[in-house]
């Protein structure tokens, strides 16, 4: 392992922090010994490891000492992996995941959009949570406090019993204009 020269005021100097190991391939700064093809080590306090900057103010990615990364934020992220449509990356959505077919075409299986609406299997959310598709869950609380809820195409069940049915509390479901509070037996009750 040898160190990197560089030129220091018309002289050649070196830093044991700043190394290139030829027998390995491997180039360590911040280090004298690198662990991969490029080491960056920080400090043991979160500080910034590094960093991708358009200027000298807006961070387009970033990494800290402690792990934690930035997406388009501030150079010093808050959670493991931080994302914000702030800067020169407004209009974007924060994420994107699509799907590729054999034909090479594209679609999007999951985004969150640069308002923070989801979206499962849509480019465009439209509420808070959008789902294209079928939705599968234990357990469905829809609309608590508020108000009502609008079901586009229907809602169905695998039978309705008191065990794994639709249960109706305090408010009416309407069907065809006609509201309905309970259900008994194999139909429903309208009052």
């Amino acid at each position: 392992t040898t160190n990197v020269q560089f030129n220091t005021n018309g002289s050649f100097n070196g830093s044991k922090n700043f190394t290139w190991d030829d027998s390995n391939a491997r180039l360590s700064l911040g280090a004298a010994t690198g662990f991969a093809n490029l080491s960056v080590t920080g400090t043991t306090t979160p500080s910034r490891l590094f960093e991708l900057v358009s200027n000298a103010s807006s961070s387009l990615f970033a990494v800290n000492s402690s792990g934690l990364v930035s997406i388009g934020g501030t150079s010093t992220p808050q959670a493991l992996l931080a994302i914000a449509a702030t800067g020169t990356a407004t209009g974007y959505p924060l994420l994107l995941i699509s799907t590729t077919t054999a034909g090479n075409a594209t679609s999007t299986a999951f985004i969150i959009d640069k308002n923070g609406k989801v979206g499962v299997g849509s480019t465009s959310p439209y509420g808070q949570l959008s789902v294209a598709g079928l939705l599968g869950a234990e357990q469905l609380t829809i609309g608590q406090a508020y108000g009502s809820s609008t079901f586009a195409g229907g809602v169905g069940t695998n039978g309705l019993d008191s065990s794994n049915g639709l249960t109706i509390s305090g408010g009416a479901f309407r069907l065809n204009g006609s509201s309905f509070t309970s259900l008994l037996g194999t139909g429903l009750t309208n009052s």
